[in-house]
């Protein structure tokens, strides 16, 4: 037995409304599919001048870099093997945390030193010898800044494949890293050896992918559907069968 037409047109509409609903929410909706994370742990090498934490090299380190793809800045690409995404004009979603000393340090994007001295933000460097991505950000007022460099030293370069965030890097092709806390004068501070890394890429939300899944089957039914009523010239009984 068969629904009539206009009830399974209805039921048909109600489908593709459904299936809009869920591609909006997955595109507009803030997601943990929009975050970057690097996890790192390492180990305090030398320690440089006056430092405001009370450390000592041997000093176990670890810390969190988070950076929200939705609010990350327009990228300066000034050749093929640079690209620099500036946070000076104090965007969200960049921060960076790091434990040390029994203290942790938490800085953030939207409180970004706007008074020069070392770039806020993220670079990425493709140089004859190496690859290097880094981290750098410090607060406005505060004279440390927070640098991690993931880095890649080997022939052939395998850590960047461009200079584009973060399609472009390739964590697997790491071949170390470091962490530092410097001041502006460089006199004062540590630097850390990193022996491990995880560097998270978001991939592409799954309800977004089923949204887009649910899109591509309606279009096929309707030039299935439009197919079948130009062969028979007639239109087609689209009716339903009752289950």
């Amino acid at each position: 037995m068969r629904m009539p037409t206009h009830k399974c047109s209805l039921l048909r509409r109600a489908f593709g409304a459904s299936v809009l609903c869920v591609l909006v929410r997955a595109l507009v909706l803030p997601s943990s599919a929009q975050m970057v994370t690097v996890d790192f742990t390492g180990t305090v090498r030398t320690l440089y001048g006056n430092i405001p934490v009370p450390l000592t090299a041997g000093d176990s380190v670890a810390g969190h870099i988070q950076v929200d793809l939705a609010h990350l800045p327009a990228g300066g690409f000034p050749s093929p093997d640079f690209g620099f995404y500036s946070y000076t004009q104090r965007n969200p979603g960049f921060t960076f945390d790091v434990a040390v000393g029994g203290q942790l340090m938490h800085y953030d994007s939207t409180t970004a030193s706007m008074e020069g001295g070392p770039g806020m933000g993220i670079v990425l460097m493709h140089g004859p010898t190496f690859d290097q991505l880094t981290f750098d950000l410090r607060p406005h007022g505060n004279p440390f800044t927070l640098q991690f460099a993931m880095l890649y030293t080997q022939s052939p370069l395998a850590l960047l494949i461009g200079n584009r965030f973060p399609q472009d890097v390739q964590p697997a092709g790491m071949t170390g890293a470091e962490l530092s806390y410097m001041d502006v004068s460089g006199n004062n501070g540590f630097e850390a050896r990193i022996d491990s890394v995880a560097f998270v890429v978001p991939e592409p939300s799954i309800m977004c992918l089923c949204a887009l899944f649910g899109l591509v089957l309606l279009w096929s039914r309707r030039v299935g559907y439009l197919r079948r009523e130009t062969i028979s010239g007639e239109p087609e009984d689209r009716g339903c069968e009752q289950v």
